[in-house]
């Protein structure tokens, strides 16, 4: 990424979660262009990858938010981990469901409610793209819910409503100059833990 940061874009009509939109879209496309999704979604073991990586990302950044100060006042359901999906998900495809030891530590100095939405707004989002993968591997490789894809159809039953009420809190609470600049702050934090990690492959390393 750029050493220096582009400046947080003024707050446009449509409220801070499509603030929060603009200001992470290269982060967003970067993400994207990792995922070689005809390669992953080739094979079981591309499957698996794939699923490893979302793990291996995820896990730290929801180890943060649940031991954020501010966690215990968010609307019950509005946070749900997927780390634990993931890892059942690995199981049910006969690979290794523990958590990386190698993991990167999540670090961000947030303390304020505007710094948890702004990473709420990377994993929300997730679950909302998350159903297309779902869609391309049940395709590809059959995967159901409980057959490993537990994780990405984790919002099926009502695929707008928790991403709806999230932008609900997110624009009701992230109103002023520095709630916006702490909320794309650790939305960008957010996304660079998933541009840590290496991108998925299918392929073995070499010797």
């Amino acid at each position: 990424m750029s050493p220096k940061e582009p400046a947080t874009p003024t707050a446009p009509p449509e409220g801070a979660a499509a603030l929060l939109r603009e200001a992470t879209r290269e982060r967003h496309a970067a993400v994207e262009a990792r995922l070689d999704l005809a390669e992953l979604l080739a094979s079981p073991a591309g499957y698996a990858a794939l699923l490893g990586y979302f793990a291996a990302s995820l896990a730290p950044v929801e180890a943060w938010v649940a031991a954020h100060p501010r966690a215990d006042a968010l609307p019950a359901g509005l946070f749900r981990p997927g780390t634990p999906l993931l890892r059942d998900d690995l199981r049910a495809l006969g690979a290794d469901a523990a958590a990386p030891a190698a993991d990167p530590l999540f670090l961000l100095d947030g303390p304020t409610e505007a710094h948890l939405l702004g990473v709420l707004y990377v994993l929300e989002g997730s679950a909302l793209g998350g159903l297309t993968i779902a869609k391309q591997a049940r395709r590809a490789l059959g995967t159901t819910a409980t057959t490993g894809a537990s994780f990405f159809l984790r919002n099926a039953a009502d695929p707008l409503g928790p991403w709806n009420a999230f932008k609900q809190r997110l624009n009701a609470r992230v109103r002023t100059a520095a709630d916006r600049d702490a909320a794309v702050a650790a939305a960008r934090a957010a996304f660079d833990q998933f541009l840590r990690q290496p991108a998925p492959s299918a392929r073995p390393l070499p010797c």
